[in-house]
């Protein structure tokens, strides 16, 4: 900070004082106030009341302070603006840490929302002071000066200004783009600062990007990134400040651009929108894909999460759409007499629409919020004089047509290739663009929806099926069983806006974000059904119906390669019969694998009865049949040769019978009772086996005789073990009785 007797005195801007009439220089530490102003805090994210109370006790000392600086004739506040760094501290941490109005997370208590409020309007008088170099015939300063004092005091900078237009823009637009205007105007070195901004701002996209594992920017992705996985295993804080960071730059650039018009043309001619589209379609499925693989701590977190990633899709849309607008429509309405302006413009539109066709998901995301073709048509109509060139626009319309078809039914099915295949194989492009010979270079937009059929073009070619009535009434169903209210008629027109896709259509209507067309619509409006003439072609069943050769149904044209009448002259059927090349290739094949095959094919051979053994009618010798399989006796003889019964002779066995003939052929499952008590006595049995040997081990041979080792082992056993039985101790006790002479 200066000392008291510095002073810096501008000849060109004198003030007078208004009590002693002398006349003093106009910026002057002398005229300062020794205040220290407090720097503004984020609101505290706990609840904790201490914290919030402290909080709005800064916030009071904010409001008082400025209000004493508000409160100062034009010297003293330039003396203060320029000396004073703790007041650049206090307005500089308020437009950064100041709640905006698209951010959800921020809620403020409700007793402290007043005292925010005066302080929010109080930095605006403040800073729209700062603004203003000329107060009164008395109290200015002249541009120039006023410039210099800007910039090199560092009152003003790009971010603050763009901080400014986000926090102010809503309610005070007109105000601030003059406010802004005049910064500009009498600093122009501010330009080139903005200029300077973007490449940082690129720098940031490529940051993200990389952090996201987009696999353009994975050279970059630094030391402390995960790679590939980095949004799986990347901290919950660091996802919520990515995804807010992307919807706050573009918010912020949004209502910069809204406010100071001339930036839009800066910003594209950097090629913004390009870099915009590219970070769109890179950031976006991977985050989408993080969204569903990553397990969230809680359901809640993830719909936040959620929510934050479609604001952030959609900031990104508007921004570009806001500077297209800017730059390209609103010029061409704006100056649609002049003809070398519109001719140029729309040349810049169609030039920013051809250089981000490539990024497929970002078009028909774009597409769908702010319709490309109706932009187009608008040019169209405008261009009186067919300075546009046709085959270009027409080369547009498809491409965006054919990203909205692959976004809508598979990522992997491209329209325009399709077309293509249908048409010969043709370049997908060069269909686009051909046109008759007789044709004009300027096209209107009638003539391009007359060519194209608008929807039906791409369904015929594209295979699409439209449905049919009976399908559209089960969609409609389907939407009413959730939204009863709605009428028939109005869940049809939505089907057809949205590809009748059904659960598009309930997202939008639930989420209020149906186009102006749809929203002018009675929601209570009834299906019109036209009745179908009855024809003889539309009674006719055939199982042939809708095929490829279905000239009474199938618009296509007919492939007539595929159709040949009568028999080709150079085929003769009895040459082809008696071709036997094949049996060939056969014969090899069974020689590999391991068959003998003597004899040639013959078709005519009769081979009714070859599985019927018809040489065992020959006169075999005893021997051959002994040879090949051994006389057996049946099963049924070998148990018990049986003799009659009333002879009272007995029963002959011829073999033993088992002692256990297993439970009957009609007992599927056995008795449990029966299977518990078997098992029983099988485990009885060991026990009574292991116990035997057991004793008989201990018991031993007589005295004498030796002892074998499992003896000895069961002994030794036995003295180890014979603590865990009762009076195991008697043995120590017994000595402890001998060791006290008992």
């Amino acid at each position: 900070m200066p000392v008291a007797n510095e002073t810096v005195a501008l000849d060109q801007s004198k003030i007078v004082d208004e009590t002693t009439g002398i006349q003093k220089p106009a910026l002057d530490v002398f005229w300062m106030d020794k205040v220290d102003f407090i720097e503004f805090s984020p609101l505290p994210t706990t609840d904790d009341q201490a914290s919030l109370e402290e909080w709005a006790d800064r916030l009071a000392f904010i409001e008082e302070d400025l209000k004493r600086l508000l409160r100062q004739p034009y010297h003293k506040f330039w003396s203060q603006m320029v000396f004073d760094s703790s007041l650049h501290l206090c307005l500089d941490s308020y437009l950064r840490h100041a709640p905006r109005c698209f951010d959800v997370l921020t809620h403020v208590p409700e007793q402290y929302q007043d005292s925010l409020k005066h302080v929010h309007r109080l930095v605006f008088m403040a800073f729209l002071r700062i603004a203003t170099h000329k107060e009164s015939k008395e109290h200015f300063i002249t541009p120039d000066i006023f410039g210099n004092i800007l910039y090199e005091n560092f009152l003003f900078d790009v971010p603050k200004l763009m901080d400014l237009c986000v926090l102010y823009g809503t309610g005070n637009a007109k105000l601030l783009t003059k406010m802004i205007n005049n910064v500009f105007s009498q600093q122009p070195k501010y330009t080139d600062d903005l200029k300077a901004v973007i490449p940082t701002i690129f720098e940031v996209f490529d940051s993200i990007s990389s952090r996201c594992g987009v696999p353009e920017y994975e050279a970059k992705v630094s030391q402390n990134a995960h790679g590939k996985n980095g949004l799986l295993i990347m901290p919950v804080v660091d996802v919520k400040d990515m995804l807010h960071y992307l919807a706050d730059i573009a918010q912020s650039l949004i209502a910069f651009i809204e406010i100071y018009t001339p930036a839009a043309e800066v910003f594209s001619e950097a090629g913004f929108v390009n870099r915009l589209a590219a970070l769109y379609e890179g950031v976006v499925p991977q985050l989408k894909t993080a969204l569903k693989e990553r397990q969230w701590e809680t359901r809640e977190l993830k719909v936040t999460i959620k929510n934050q990633l479609r604001f952030a899709e959609s900031s990104i849309i508007e921004l570009c759409h806001s500077l297209l607008n800017r730059t390209c429509i609103q010029q061409i309405l704006e100056n649609s007499d002049s003809k070398g302006i519109v001719q140029k413009k729309s040349e810049d539109f169609l030039d920013a629409i051809s250089s981000i066709l490539a990024e497929k998901l970002f078009v028909a995301d774009f597409d769908e919020k702010h319709s490309i073709e109706a932009d187009l048509q608008l040019l169209q109509q405008i261009d009186q004089d067919n300075v546009l060139d046709g085959n270009r626009v027409r080369f547009i319309l498809d491409g965006v047509r054919a990203t909205k078809r692959k976004d809508k039914k598979s990522k992997t099915n491209d329209i325009t290739e399709n077309v293509g295949a249908k048409a010969g194989g043709e370049d997908p492009r060069m269909m686009a663009v051909a046109v008759k010979a007789d044709d004009d270079v300027g096209v209107s937009a009638e003539s391009v929806d007359a060519r194209y059929e608008s929807e039906a073009y791409l369904q015929e070619f594209a295979g699409v099926a439209v449905p049919t009535d009976v399908e559209i009434s089960s969609m409609i169903s389907s939407v009413q069983d959730l939204l009863p209210d709605l009428g028939d008629g109005f869940i049809e027109a939505c089907l057809e806006e949205f590809n009748f896709d059904v659960s598009q259509v309930i997202d939008k209507i639930l989420e209020e974000k149906l186009p102006a067309s749809l929203n002018g619509l009675d929601h209570k409006m009834a299906r019109s059904v036209k009745p179908k003439e009855e024809t003889l072609l539309s009674q006719r069943n055939n199982i042939f119906d809708n095929d490829e050769f279905d000239v009474f149904n199938k618009k296509a044209a007919l492939d007539k390669s595929r159709v040949h009448k009568g028999k080709k002259k150079e085929e003769n059927v009895e040459k082809l019969l008696e071709d036997k090349s094949h049996v060939k290739g056969m014969k090899d094949l069974y020689t590999e694998l391991g068959y003998t095959y003597d004899n040639e094919y013959d078709d005519e051979y009769d081979d009714t009865y070859d599985t019927i053994n018809v040489g065992a009618t020959d006169a075999d010798s005893a021997d051959e049949l002994a040879d090949e399989r051994a006389f057996t006796t049946p099963r049924i003889l070998q148990q018990i040769n049986r003799k009659s019964v009333n002879d009272g002779a007995r029963y002959e066995v011829t073999e033993e019978l088992p002692e256990d003939p297993g439970p009957p052929r009609d007992e599927f499952v056995q008795n449990p009772a029966v299977l518990r008590e078997k098992r029983e006595q099988r485990y009885q049995q060991r026990q009574k086996e292991k116990s035997k040997t057991r004793q008989d081990n201990l018991k031993g041979k007589p005295k004498g005789q030796g002892q074998d080792n499992s003896t000895v082992q069961a002994r030794r056993r036995k003295e180890a073990n014979k603590s865990q039985r009762s009076n195991h101790n008697r043995k120590a006790m017994a000595s402890k009785k001998m060791a006290k002479g008992m």
